[in-house]
């Protein structure tokens, strides 16, 4: 929701809806595939430890390359239909892998090896679990200093993670407690919405209620705001001894040491072409159809699929995509309604700079990004102090996809130094 000031000048605002309110959970039925996408590429055949015809339990750990330690634990079981080459944003490059599922589970490695929670064993087997926990959570472990568990949603229109705070208390409650055991943390900080003020208190975190105004829960700002730690542009948040986890990794921790089970279902919200909102539970590697026949929405042609909110989320390609752990939002936008992007220049109204809350110049930084101008976009227009909200491209009059350049600017400036990097 935008209300704008009457007075040209003053900066428009864009706020959070109230999250007091749910739809009912709908469990979509398990999926004849799921897929997996591993964090490794795909390189040669003969270097997997994977391949087709394999038979995989549930909670079993796919380690797919030999020697490599990106894994991912099924979230249920089934033969091995394919392993393939999976390319991502900006080229980033994966390993799929595709499981025809199959009856029956069992109670995979992790039950075994649980017990005492330790930060060895969560790296071991539940960096996947649904809501994704953050690498900086192992490599800077003995760094932390804070831990803020986000209980606020990133984007605009979604409610997993509000609904998680409401309905998964106790698993919450478990999962801070494991945190606490095997990080060094000192501070443990629950991040809610304005409209769940209350709802933090029986979570033994410290509880930091956000503004309505977006983009509030952006880390950033919440290190800033509610921290009084400023975070350095370019630099990791973890440098400054801070983590982020998503409330539903940290529920999803609790879980697992209380049962012994890795949890598999990840809680979505779907936004329909209508705009209206429907809560689903699937399992993870469930393709986005699945997920879609259930809610009762068909894709026409020329409509789009968004993972992610209407402010920082990505297209994806066809409904067989499958879901991930960071899978909040699915969007669908009607073919006949989607804005038109237009590749023209700026034409200097001044709003994405009025709406910056990192200050950036964005109108003169469009011009570098546009001319593949990438240092002096850095040099120049402070393109690291961005901090990824996306409201310059929501309020451009003239329909510049400016989020995306800078996306595109901070991908590209970082390959070109890591390839000068690489020849010096």
């Amino acid at each position: 929701m935008i209300k704008r000031s009457f007075f040209g000048l003053a900066k428009p605002r864009v706020r959070y809806e109230r999250t007091d309110i749910f739809p009912m959970l709908q469990e979509v039925p398990v999926p004849d595939q799921v897929t997996f996408y591993v964090d490794v590429p795909y390189e040669r055949a003969d270097s997997l430890t994977i391949h087709v015809g394999d038979n995989i339990s549930s909670g079993q750990k796919i380690q797919p390359l030999d020697g490599h330690p990106a894994y991912v634990v099924a979230s249920i079981g089934g033969t091995v239909s394919s392993v393939f080459s999976h390319i991502g944003n900006f080229g980033k490059k994966y390993t799929g892998i595709t499981l025809t599922v199959t009856k029956g589970t069992a109670e995979g490695q992790f039950k075994i090896a649980s017990g005492e929670p330790s930060l060895e064993t969560t790296a071991a087997f539940l960096r996947n679990i649904p809501g994704g926990l953050p690498a900086g959570l192992f490599s800077d472990a003995d760094k932390l200093n804070t831990i803020v568990v986000e209980g606020a949603e990133q984007d605009l229109l979604g409610l997993t993670r509000s609904y998680l705070v409401k309905h998964e208390m106790p698993a919450l409650k478990q999962g801070i407690a494991v945190l606490q055991k095997i990080t060094a943390a000192k501070r443990i900080v629950l991040t809610l919405p304005f409209s769940m003020a209350s709802e933090g208190s029986a979570s033994g975190a410290e509880v930091k209620i956000l503004k309505a105004q977006y983009p509030a829960a952006n880390p950033r700002l919440v290190a800033r705001d509610c921290l009084g730690i400023t975070i350095p542009a370019g630099e990791p948040c973890e440098r400054a001894g801070i983590c982020f986890v998503s409330v539903e990794a940290v529920v999803s921790l609790g879980k697992a040491y209380d049962t012994g089970i890795v949890p598999n279902r990840k809680i979505i919200t779907v936004v329909k072409k209508s705009g209206d909102k429907q809560m689903v539970s699937a399992v993870l590697g469930t393709p986005v159809g699945n997920i879609l026949n259930l809610c009762s929405e068909t894709l026409n042609d020329n409509d789009r699929l968004i993972f992610g909110g209407p402010m920082t989320g990505t297209a994806i390609v066809s409904e067989g995509c499958a879901i991930d752990v960071d899978t909040d939002i699915i969007m669908v936008q009607d073919g006949g309604q989607i804005p038109a992007v237009m590749d023209r220049a700026c034409i200097n109204c001044g709003e994405c700079v009025r709406m910056c809350p990192a200050h950036v110049p964005v109108n003169l930084l469009i011009r570098y990004l546009a001319a593949g101008q990438y240092n002096e976009a850095v040099d120049i227009c402070d393109l690291q102090a961005c901090i990824d909200c996306g409201l310059c491209g929501f309020v451009c009059p003239a329909n510049i996809p400016v989020f995306q350049y800078i996306k595109l600017g901070k991908y590209e400036f970082a390959r070109l130094n890591a390839a000068e990097a690489n020849h010096a």
